[in-house]
């Protein structure tokens, strides 16, 4: 994981309904960060879960 604030990041969503992820992934793949959620609704998202390696902390 790369800790070079030149980096370019990015946002990944993984879903597999009604569960899923967003991952904040740096330019060698490494993850920074992490949430996890579950839908309840269509119209309503529930944040089960955050998660940051301790060097991002």
């Amino acid at each position: 994981m790369s800790t070079d604030p030149n980096d370019t990041l990015r946002v990944e969503v993984e879903e597999d309904p009604p569960r899923g992820r967003f991952k904040l992934v740096d330019d060698a793949g490494g993850m920074l960060g992490e949430m996890t959620f579950s839908r309840a609704r269509d119209d309503l998202i529930l944040i089960d879960r955050t998660e940051v390696p301790a060097v991002c902390r």
